[in-house]
């Protein structure tokens, strides 16, 4: 009988957070039938030379496999690029499973023509949101393209009851949110949390530390998490910032699983999925946050909550990624 496989590097980093959404898509793919394998990623060169030469075959064995579902980049571009070769040339279908499209990413605009042809290669392409499968689509990507919706976000974290006191919190790697160097509130706070802190923030910063995916969200008890990036507080700018304009930051689901709705750049994708859903408010700049949090009445602030917590269990229960698993099974 074939098998599936759900496969998922290795890639360095503590408490960033960066792993956790693969670690709950290979745990969803598992608990629904799909072997899970992992497989070691090496900064050393010579290390990366003898593993794909000598083992990268053997850990992906790919004998009476039928698929092989991919989580999409690691942080070695050759590894990647190894992987892909590997798994397309041989019988097995190769399904791309999105967390970040690098190019685009570094560009803010466009897709490099060494990733469109990485990404031609995979038989399917699983994506964050429609405007992703639509950039995708104009750059003459061939590939069968799922949509996501959201990320999953596996916790066992139960919020408690609140009330709206008008406090925002904002959880990311700080190194790139420089915009928080740049806010002016005179009447509120940001409570920031995360690794890379930067010098210089205004008083209406308040660094709250750096903690582990699984012990961020008993950390955020605040009204409203943050969604932002860039350079600057009247728009999102820069490479990081542009980059919203197509991808689900993780973020996102990490606020909604605890409770909090969400205010979020209204050019970002995930800003149709936050609307639509009436999980938070949509803004077009942080220079007037404390105008912004004073017009958000209690009654306004209980519906988005009541929301938040309804969406935030699907999201802890993976509704979303056993979606796609059950689509893929049926193509």
């Amino acid at each position: 009988m074939l098998k599936n496989i759900i496969l998922t590097t290795g890639d360095p980093g503590k408490n960033i957070g960066g792993g956790k959404a693969k670690e709950d898509i290979s745990k969803i793919f598992s608990d629904m039938g799909y072997i899970g394998k992992n497989i070691p990623i090496y900064t050393s060169k010579v290390r990366k030379y003898l593993y794909i030469h000598t083992k990268m075959r053997k850990d992906i064995d790919l004998t009476n496999i039928n698929r092989v579902v991919f989580q999409y980049p690691t942080s070695s571009v050759r590894m990647t690029r190894e992987i892909i070769n590997y798994i397309s040339n041989s019988n097995a279908e190769l399904v791309l499973f999105i967390h970040d499209i690098s190019s685009l990413q570094e560009d803010g605009n466009t897709i490099s023509e060494y990733e469109i042809g990485l990404l031609n290669l995979a038989d399917k392409i699983i994506v964050h949101n429609d405007v992703m499968k639509k950039i995708l689509e104009k750059n003459n990507i061939s590939s069968k393209i799922l949509v996501l919706g959201i990320f999953d976000y596996l916790t066992d974290f139960s919020p408690k009851s609140k009330a709206y006191d008008k406090t925002v919190c904002f959880a990311g790697n700080l190194f790139k949110s420089t915009f928080l160097q740049k806010l002016a509130m005179e009447e509120h706070k940001i409570d920031v949390y995360g690794p890379n802190k930067l010098d210089n923030y205004p008083e209406c910063i308040d660094y709250k530390g750096q903690f582990s995916p699984e012990e961020l969200p008993s950390h955020l008890n605040q009204s409203f998490g943050l969604i932002w990036d860039g350079d600057s507080v009247e728009t999102c700018e820069g490479h990081y910032g542009e980059y919203m304009k197509f991808n689900n930051p993780h973020k996102t689901s990490l606020y909604i699983t605890t409770g909090l709705p969400i205010l979020i750049w209204r050019e970002a994708a995930m800003a149709q999925f936050i609307v639509k859903n009436k999980l938070g408010v949509a803004i077009d700049s942080l220079v007037n946050m404390d105008e912004i949090l004073d017009s958000i009445t209690a009654d306004e602030y209980r519906i988005m909550r009541e929301n938040a917590l309804k969406m935030g269990k699907d999201l802890k229960n993976g509704k979303y990624t056993k979606k796609i698993v059950e689509v893929l099974d049926k193509m």
